[in-house]
């Protein structure tokens, strides 16, 4: 009997972990492009249901708090959606940006000039909606005039380094 029991249990937990929990296609998602792996053919697609909310995303780390608060002051971030953009102005764009920045601790060696071992980041994110069944082309920009420095030394030149720009296509394939 206790065989039996161990049994079902185990039957039971397998099951409910390869069957989705319900209601788990219905939790917002948040697209941040640049995370999107390109497939086989060189296309990012990020698949979400019908009911889906989605959350369009970009952020910014920096060595300092200053830095990361410049670089959301000034900041383009521009989405395009079935060919509309989403905001008439690049201005519009940058209410949604977090604030203040959020300081995170560095889990190991850091770029920062500065030495610090804290990070700042801001966030941006615009709530889309939901989108009809069907694949979405998107484009997703993002850049700053003039370009601006995070405080980081990338390359080792031993000068803090210029972000330059993103300009990533994607899909958003939503399904039933």
């Amino acid at each position: 009997m206790k065989k039996l029991v161990t049994l079902i249990l185990v039957l039971i937990i397998a099951i409910s972990m390869a069957t989705p929990a319900f209601g788990q296609d219905d939790e917002p998602i948040l697209i941040y492009p640049r995370l999107i792996p390109p497939d086989e053919n060189g296309v990012r697609v990020i698949t979400v249901s019908q009911s889906q909310e989605i959350l369009l995303g970009a952020n910014w780390g920096a060595c300092s708090e200053g830095l990361a608060q410049l670089w959301a002051k000034t900041a383009n971030v521009a989405y395009v959606i079935d060919g509309q953009p989403i905001f008439t102005s690049l201005k519009e764009s940058r209410k949604y940006w977090s604030s203040p920045p959020i300081p995170v601790l560095s889990p190991g060696p850091t770029s920062c000039l500065n030495k610090s071992d804290t990070g700042w980041w801001v966030y941006w994110k615009y709530d889309l909606g939901t989108l009809s069944p069907g694949d979405h082309p998107a484009q997703f920009d993002y850049w700053n005039d003039p370009p601006k420095i995070d405080g980081g030394d990338y390359d080792g030149d031993g000068k803090p380094d210029k972000f330059g720009s993103w300009h990533i296509d994607f899909i958003i394939r939503v399904v039933e």
